[in-house]
């Protein structure tokens, strides 16, 4: 007979990984009885432990053994070989395991091993509290680590901290154009901020805890999918992502959270890491270490229910052609921004001033002149004139501006 004929049929892969889960949690229970759960120092980031607490450490851990954690310890089990020949007899998880996976512009080796321990029997153990097979804990670990193993997309996510924003209860998300959608950080996005210095984090508590209130906790995000790659489907020129994309789209909600909200909020830096709920595939994160600028922490930007369908105007209207393509009113927004951060307010209103003259003067080609001050009080006069919000009557502008032109 032909050797191919006498070749037994790979065993099915869920049946050979209970097996080997199985007599692995045997052989735990054995040996350790019980297993131990403890707080634990964590390298890799900032956990949440409160509404502002954070802290670099992961509570009621499970404390590996180190045999576990030892390279090859589930290899020395025999069941572990089934495993693997399932493995590499399916077309696209012996792709996806022991081998370099990813996305294009980013990946990491993928051992078998450590992927079953982690994935699979870690999440069975905290779970049930103990070293023992259960069938549901077994069934909705392993079909997460399957679907996720056999996904043919990753979502990346592209985030940019705003420091200084305060929003109600009654505000969950804004979406803005392009996919772009202002929220609340995930914990994941708010111990990469606090990383990379994207919030203002004070210790707390010792060296291992950090507080970050939570108007420095909200983020402009943007989400994209990207195919999952081994090195071998790898092209030939590897493409960076776009990123970053967040800058353009964040100034400008800033600019519009200045005239609608007023505050002094401001964007940080933008960060870029794979999405939550999907399965690990991408490793870490990438940051752009740019300037963080000035902010007035003492006056945050309010931002409530009853302004996100003005916001969401303005932020649209602020990227047409028509706003964009204006020299002098680009020049104005600029002066608005920063009037905003200034921690004293003769230095908000000398900012708006400046405003106020390249709006009423400048933009319409008037001559400076000693009286300038009448362009500029005329001009907020009239502009105001019908403004509920203000709800002045235009001499009171006008008397306003000429006492603050000096």
């Amino acid at each position: 007979m032909h050797a191919a004929a006498l070749k037994q049929p790979a065993p099915d892969l869920r049946t050979a990984v209970a097996t080997l889960m199985d007599v692995a949690l045997a052989s735990l229970a054995s040996a350790e009885g019980m297993p131990t759960f403890t707080d634990q120092l964590d390298t890799n980031g900032w956990n949440r432990f409160g509404q502002r607490e954070f802290g670099a450490k992961k509570r009621d851990t499970w404390a590996m053994p180190p045999a576990v954690s030892t390279l090859g310890w589930l290899d020395r089990v025999p069941a572990m070989q089934p495993v693997r020949e399932a493995f590499a007899a399916d077309p696209v998880l012996g792709k996806r395991v022991d081998e370099v996976v990813g996305v294009e512009f980013s990946l990491k080796a993928r051992q078998l091993e450590w992927l079953l321990i982690k994935e699979l029997l870690e999440p069975m153990v905290v779970r049930l509290r103990a070293y023992r097979f259960e069938p549901t804990a077994f069934a909705e670990a392993y079909s997460r680590l399957e679907s996720g193993l056999r996904a043919a997309h990753v979502r990346v996510v592209e985030f940019l901290p705003l420091n200084a924003l305060q929003v109600t209860t009654d505000v969950k998300q804004l979406c803005l154009d392009g996919d772009v959608v202002l929220e609340p950080m995930t914990d994941s996005h708010v111990s990469w901020a606090i990383s990379r210095g994207a919030v203002p984090a004070e210790f707390g508590g010792g060296p291992l805890f950090v507080s970050v209130e939570p108007e420095h906790q909200w983020a402009l995000t943007l989400t994209r999918p990207y195919p999952i790659m081994s090195t071998a489907d790898l092209p030939e020129n590897p493409a960076a992502p776009d990123f970053p994309s967040l800058l353009e789209p964040g100034q400008r909600l800033v600019t519009a959270l200045r005239i609608v909200c007023g505050g002094s909020a401001v964007v940080t830096r933008t960060i870029l890491q794979q999405h939550d709920d999907d399965f690990p595939i991408i490793g870490g994160g990438s940051a752009v270490l740019s300037a963080v600028e000035a902010v007035d922490y003492s006056r945050p930007t309010l931002l409530t229910g009853e302004h996100l369908e003005d916001l969401a105007a303005i932020y649209g209207w602020l990227g047409t052609p028509t706003v964009t393509g204006d020299v002098m009113l680009q020049r104005a927004l600029v002066r608005l921004v920063f009037a905003g951060a200034h921690r004293y307010a003769e230095d908000r209103l000398a900012d708006l001033m400046t405003c106020g003259e390249i709006i009423f003067i400048k933009r319409l080609g008037h001559d400076r002149t000693p009286t300038k001050g009448d362009w500029v009080a005329n001009g907020a006069a009239d502009l105001l004139r019908d403004d509920t919000v203000v709800a002045v009557d235009t001499e009171r502008v006008r008397s306003f501006i000429r006492t603050n032109d000096r």
